[in-house]
């Protein structure tokens, strides 16, 4: 069950971080009885596949895999009950030093504060860290059928949430059987209480978003620094976790790099201690800088330049591509971000600017 909190009173539920939530009221988080999740689950039962699920479904159309495949997988394992909440997907409070391009103030307090600043909001603004933290809701959930909680955000090293939930869990003897993820953005270490808590867990998962290397991992990931991130990675590195993740949100954006990153982190993992699995995964970007808003020009050209039979990723693009119908309302959104921070998507983008002028969607 994924919980994400919006005000004191209420919350958003979803059956996990990916699929499309529902908000409800605070008696209304309960696994077993909420409305909601119960239609999904006999909409699953029936064969059917749930609209609110579309982005593992999509993503399974161009891979064969999706967050819905392997979760199938982890329940799978021997040992793990079949009833129950085994699973927590927990959304820290929107705090967050990032403005990633690909996001916006619902989930970044310094996005919100950049929408503030020029009076301009992008988003319609419906919570904030502090709403969110005013729902007490985490002291009413039953975590003593928990093997799973996973934390994203937000950024969730900045927030309290995860160790006041390790800390539930390390209280009722649950901690050393709970199998724990989260997201981190790299730009900040998790503090000492959590790393202790951490390392109490049966197993750890830390998920990078990395969209890019260098300075145009500095232009999607608005102000992070790419030396302080690497930095950072390599002391997680050396904690001996589980498992390492890179995660690439993949869109217009970065699709010219996104090979390039990869082959960064496949460079870094070859260092890494022989006790840590590191892997590498992609999530399609929606919204504005999704790869199916290219033009039908642009979309042509795209098509000139990638080759589906290179590679893993190169087929996630080809056959996004395919199905590409938009405007090119990517441009419009990245003019307006490069406005308020001075930047320009040209320079930070070599190759997507030389591909939309050989397509003449720019000058």
């Amino acid at each position: 069950m994924y919980v994400e909190r919006r005000d004191a009173e209420t919350a958003v539920v979803a059956p996990c971080c990916a699929a499309q939530g529902q908000p409800c009221s605070n008696d209304q988080v309960n696994f077993d009885t909420n409305p909601f999740l119960l239609r999904l689950r006999q909409e699953n039962l029936a064969g059917i596949a749930s609209k609110e699920c579309a982005v593992c479904w999509q993503q399974e159309l161009h891979t064969g895999r999706s967050l819905r495949t392997s979760s199938l997988e982890f329940y799978k394992q021997p040992g793990t009950q079949r009833s129950g909440l085994l699973n927590l997907d927990w959304n820290v409070e929107p705090i967050c030093n990032a403005k990633c391009i690909i996001c916006s103030n619902y989930h970044s307090s310094a996005w919100l504060a950049e929408d503030q600043k020029f009076s301009e909001v992008l988003f319609p603004i419906s919570r904030s860290a502090a709403t969110a933290r005013a729902n007490d809701i985490i002291d009413n959930i039953n975590f003593d059928s928990i093997y799973r909680v996973y934390f994203n955000g937000g950024e969730p090293v900045l927030s309290q949430d995860p160790v006041k939930i390790l800390t539930k869990l390390d209280q009722i003897g649950k901690l050393e059987s709970t199998t724990v993820g989260f997201n981190m953005n790299g730009s900040c270490m998790p503090s000492a209480e959590l790393i202790s808590l951490l390392q109490k867990a049966r197993s750890v998962t830390v998920y990078f978003s990395i969209d890019g290397v260098g300075s145009q991992f500095e232009y999607i990931r608005y102000p992070l620094s790419w030396p302080t991130v690497t930095e950072n990675i390599k002391k997680i590195m050396q904690l001996n976790f589980n498992s390492l993740i890179m995660t690439t949100a993949l869109g217009i954006h970065n699709i010219h790099i996104a090979q390039q990153t990869e082959d960064w982190w496949l460079e870094l993992a070859s260092h890494g201690p022989s006790c840590t699995e590191f892997a590498n995964t992609y999530q399609l970007v929606v919204g504005p800088l999704s790869i199916d808003s290219a033009s039908e020009r642009l979309k042509q050209q795209l098509h000139q330049e990638f080759d589906s039979t290179k590679s893993s990723v190169n087929q996630w693009i080809v056959n996004s591509l395919n199905g590409a119908s938009g405007t090119d309302q990517w441009i419009s959104w990245l003019q307006r971000l490069d406005q308020r921070r001075s930047l320009d998507w040209r320079q930070a983008l070599p190759k997507l600017y030389q591909a939309a002028v050989a397509a003449g969607v720019v000058k």
